[in-house]
């Protein structure tokens, strides 16, 4: 039986804006456990610094979720995919 060969990847994403004392960490570590995926979440005064770990549909689906409408308004997101 042939296996099909799983791209894993890894990304750092940075969320600064307001998501001081709302939940967002322990929402984003929730979701990035429920898919699998390995890393950690910190934050400072800066903002919320996200380093996940997992195959690339699975990282697309934490991207879908990890935010939603009215935190995309108050909250600024960047993304930068890691290389080994």
């Amino acid at each position: 039986m042939d296996q099909v060969a799983v791209e894993s990847a890894r990304l750092r994403v940075e969320v600064q804006g307001a998501v001081q004392g709302v939940g967002f960490r322990p929402f984003v570590y929730r979701l990035a456990t429920d898919l699998g995926l390995v890393g950690w979440v910190i934050n400072d005064t800066q903002g919320v610094f996200i380093e996940v770990e997992g195959t690339r549909p699975d990282l697309e689906r934490f991207l879908e979720l990890n935010t939603d409408p009215e935190m995309r308004e108050r909250a600024e997101q960047k993304l930068q995919e890691l290389k080994d």
